[in-house]
């Protein structure tokens, strides 16, 4: 009978064990700090900043590293192996070229916002340049580099329907990313320049001269996806939702961005 009772109570210490070392993992995991790596559009800086800040306001375990950069310069960074957890691009095409070879965890791709092409120049300067068919009286004219720039591109496409880009190629100057471009027009070293308007609003050295012609070029669609071959994170998810839930989508239309999950 004795040794019924040790045997008894040997597994009731045991059981008692097993459940406070379990709690106390899972106690653990919870509490782990994690961090998230994010690569993203140079375009999207002041909003995603914005986000992440109140991310983590409500979810304090999660830091963030996030490099802002031109997307085809992002998207060759991702090829040559550079770690990512989450990819946001200002176009398609450089989300598409990492899905042809396989780098995007499958099904994760959604595209989430839509910006316009816009027309600047300097605040306090006068001026000749009334409208896009204007920017011949420029001797500079700024405007994203066409290989690896994705508001380049955009700006090559208006332009080469206007069929003027070819007898202005003189006059370019090439910005390795909109933000670059940004602070030329800001610090007048270029007499204007084709950015994003979220751009434009955030910034109140420039003026808008026009909003380019959205028929005469592709529409500027941002594509976000997960990286394949990363570790997973438990946040990841929850962060992606955040961006297309209430308060993110809230974020983003306060900085001129139309948000294409609401469409």
């Amino acid at each position: 009978m004795k040794r019924l009772i040790s045997l008894f109570l040997v597994a009731i210490v045991g059981a008692i064990t097993f459940l406070g070392c379990s709690k106390t993992e899972n106690t653990k995991v919870k509490n782990e700090k994690e961090t998230i790596t994010i690569m993203a559009a140079a375009s999207l800086v002041d909003a995603l900043d914005h986000i992440i800040e109140q991310y983590k306001k409500e979810n304090s375990n999660v830091e963030f590293q996030v490099s802002y950069g031109g997307s085809g310069s992002l998207q060759t960074q991702i090829e040559e192996g550079a770690p990512a957890d989450l990819f946001l691009s200002a176009g398609k095409k450089q989300m598409d070229a990492l899905e042809e070879k396989t780098l995007l965890v499958g099904n994760s791709r959604i595209d989430l916002l839509k910006n316009q092409l816009v027309l600047i120049v300097p605040n306090g300067e006068e001026t000749e340049i009334e409208s896009v068919e204007q920017i011949e009286k420029a001797s500079k004219i700024g405007i994203g580099e066409i290989g690896s720039v994705p508001v380049g591109q955009y700006t090559k496409q208006a332009l080469e329907h206007l069929n003027m880009y070819e007898e202005l190629e003189s006059k370019y100057v090439f910005a390795n990313d909109v933000r670059t471009l940004l602070t030329w027009v800001e610090n007048k070293e270029v007499d204007c320049g084709f950015v994003y308007k979220t751009d434009a609003i955030v910034s109140s050295d420039v003026t808008i001269v026009e909003t380019v012609d959205s028929s005469l070029y592709d529409a500027v669609t941002y594509p976000m996806a997960k990286i394949a071959g990363q570790k997973e994170k438990q946040y990841l998810d929850s962060f992606m939702e955040y961006l297309k839930g209430e308060t993110g989508t809230d974020i983003f239309k306060s900085y001129g961005f139309t948000v294409i999950v609401e469409e």
